[in-house]
C-alpha cells in the first residue's frame, strides 16, 4: 500500500494494514483479503524488488508480468479466510496481500466492499 501510505522503502518504523469485513466472506469464494503468511520477513526482499526497483514508482499490481516465478511462490502460500461482517484482519504494511477476485456462478465479477 506504498502508493496509499507512502514510508521509506524497507525501513523500520510504524505501520500496520487493518482489512474490516462489511459482508460475510466464505472460504474458497472470492471476495477476502489473500494474504502470504510470512511474506513480511526478509526472506521476501526479492520479491518486494520485483515490484518497487529503487528510483522507480511501485508496481504492485504488476507482480503477475514483472516475475511470474514470483508470483507462484507467493500464490502458493496465500491464505484467504472466512470471515463475518465486522471480522478484522491486521497485519505489517510489509505483507504481501491483495483482494481476491470474487465471481458469481455465472462468472460475472461481483463487488464486495471492505474498509
Amino acid at each position: 500500500d506504498f502508493f496509499f501510505w507512502p514510508t521509506k522503502r524497507d525501513g523500520p518504523g510504524p505501520g500496520v494494514n487493518v482489512w474490516v469485513a462489511l459482508d460475510a466472506v466464505e472460504a474458497g469464494a472470492g471476495g477476502g483479503l489473500a494474504y502470504a503468511p510470512g511474506s513480511h520477513r526478509p526472506d521476501f526482499l526479492p520479491q518486494r524488488a520485483v515490484i518497487a526497483p529503487p528510483g522507480e514508482a511501485p508496481q504492485t499490481c504488476e507482480m503477475q508480468s514483472l516475475s511470474p516465478d514470483s508470483h507462484a511462490a507467493l500464490e502458493a502460500i496465500k491464505e484467504c479466510p472466512a470471515l463475518q461482517p465486522g471480522d478484522a484482519i491486521i497485519h505489517t504494511r510489509f505483507i504481501f496481500h491483495r483482494g481476491d477476485p470474487h465471481t458469481s456462478e455465472g462468472g460475472t465479477p461481483v463487488a464486495r466492499y471492505s474498509v
